[in-house]
């Protein structure tokens, strides 16, 4: 599964992806691997009383799911913690995936997007909806 936002121009897809029993999330950007390396992004899967929390910087479109996989540059889950993370959406498990965009500018400074989705209905619990992009995924469990 996957869904996109964007930051500052730069358009990024977080792709959520399940082989066997583990879950593979991970953050692309289409912008180059120079970009890419003075981004830093932070993916927080959140319940109502636990948060997983993962910084790291995007990958470039290039990179194959293989390659992400066999180098470690994801947020990896077992169904267990998907299990115990979803969250009761109408009929649909959901996970509640929030993402921070801090982008290293030349003068040093970070910054964060002011952008979010959209399509996502607003919600009590971001922390902070000015600077944060949320998305949800439903958890095919």
């Amino acid at each position: 599964d996957a869904s996109w936002f964007s930051h500052h121009g730069l358009t990024f897809y977080s792709v959520l992806r399940k082989e066997n029993e583990i879950w593979y999330l991970r953050i692309y950007t289409e912008g180059s691997q120079e970009e890419a390396d003075k981004l830093k992004v932070t993916i927080k899967i959140k319940n109502r009383s636990e948060i997983i929390k993962y910084t790291c910087n995007p990958l470039t479109v290039d990179h194959t799911n293989e390659k992400v996989i066999k180098e470690g540059n994801c947020l990896v889950l077992n169904t267990g913690q998907v299990r115990r993370l979803a969250v009761r959406d109408g009929d649909d498990d959901i996970l509640k995936t929030l993402y921070h965009v801090e982008h290293d500018d030349d003068m040093g400074e970070d910054t964060v997007s002011t952008e979010t989705d959209p399509s996502v209905p607003n919600s009590d619990n971001l922390v902070c909806s000015e600077c944060d992009s949320s998305t949800f995924y439903q958890a095919l469990l």
